[in-house]
């Protein structure tokens, strides 16, 4: 079974309504979606924004489902001037762009005894990397940053990308589900869609796009499982 972490209902939508045998269960105020996409089981939960609601319905998911692997699939803010708007990125690694413990001699972005970076599952990403190749994108993979904070000024953008300079974009979530997804030893990948550039005026760009990313990013699933069939 495949669990999806959805942070917002637009970046769900397309994924969910293409369900079949589709069912609802609400778990601690959180909707789970399950179905099948071919001869996949899928559950899609409706996370929240933020680290802390991505983190409760990743737990909430592998602790009520049997879940094989972990997909945390959504919209991004780029961090690479090559990067732009409806680019596909599939993360190598997560780090935090806003945890600084240092002064102890951590990593930047490392949370104490935590991995300085988590490494995604290498297989479930290069197959979903692969299964991008058959689609009209401009794909890539790397670094992605988890923040708790919208980059929507040029100062916040820098201040990332002087900290982080191969990251390729900025999340709120991602992060996090890997650092639960690495605590209960299940593979896990983050999908990311560029929806804005991250600097001044990111905000207002955000939201005429996200309805049209949310579908790109449902279309890039179903897609990929599809080619599982």
């Amino acid at each position: 079974m495949y669990g999806i972490v959805s942070p917002m209902s637009e970046e769900g939508k397309t994924l969910i309504n293409h369900l079949e045998e589709h069912q609802t269960v609400v778990i601690a105020h959180k909707t789970f979606h399950i179905g099948y996409i071919g001869h996949e089981n899928i559950v899609v939960v409706e996370a929240g924004i933020g680290k802390v609601a991505a983190a409760m319905s990743t737990t909430l998911l592998l602790t009520n489902f049997k879940v094989d692997s972990i997909i945390n699939a959504g919209s991004a803010g780029s961090l690479n001037r090559d990067l732009h708007i409806h680019d596909v990125v599939v993360a190598k690694e997560l780090v935090y762009g806003d945890a600084d413990a240092t002064v102890f001699g951590y990593s930047m972005g490392q949370i104490p005894q935590q991995p300085s970076r988590f490494p995604t599952d290498k297989r479930l990403s290069e197959n979903i990397y692969k299964s991008l190749a058959n689609q009209k994108v401009r794909r890539s993979r790397g670094l992605i940053v988890t923040a708790d904070s919208f980059l929507g000024k040029k100062t916040i953008r820098k201040n990332i990308v002087h900290n982080f300079p191969d990251g390729l974009v900025s999340d709120m979530e991602g992060a996090a589900v890997a650092q639960v997804a690495h605590h209960f030893k299940v593979p896990f990948t983050v999908l990311r869609v560029i929806s804005d550039e991250a600097t001044d005026g990111a905000g207002t760009i955000f939201d005429e796009v996200i309805d049209q990313i949310g579908d790109e990013v449902g279309e890039i699933l179903i897609n990929y499982f599809e080619t599982l069939l």
